[in-house]
């Protein structure tokens, strides 16, 4: 979607971060059981602490990042595999909760169409 409110969010190539504590990453963790005890035994204490996000998002389809991990920027994310995901990320002020929930909601669509018939995944 382009706005008329350019926002500059830049992400260098080969940028690593943790699964745990953002949006892309419990989206993954949702949705392979295997990375998720792989990383829950890797990290126990950094685990617990985002447990009920990670649930949130294995129960919804969609991982919400609410301003966590930079003031003023919130996204969501949805895994299209096991090892993949997509996100949209913007200004808070731009996308409530409430949007972020309604984008999560049309990428899952959007994805439902793209998938070949009888195929878990896209």
């Amino acid at each position: 979607m382009q706005s008329h409110k350019p926002l500059h969010l830049a992400v260098r190539p080969g940028e690593r971060k943790p699964l745990i504590g953002e949006a892309l990453g419990h989206a993954l963790l949702a949705v392979d059981a295997d990375l998720a005890r792989t990383v829950r035994a890797d990290d126990p204490e950094r685990w617990e602490q985002h447990a009920q996000e990670i649930a949130d998002a294995e129960r919804l389809g969609y991982a919400l990042d609410l301003d966590s991990q930079r003031a003023g920027i919130s996204c969501v994310a949805v895994a299209i595999t096991p090892r993949a995901a997509i996100a949209t990320v913007g200004p808070t002020n731009r996308l409530s909760k409430q949007r972020l929930v309604s984008i999560a909601q049309r990428m899952r669509q959007e994805l439902e169409r793209a998938r070949p018939v009888g195929q878990g995944w896209l």
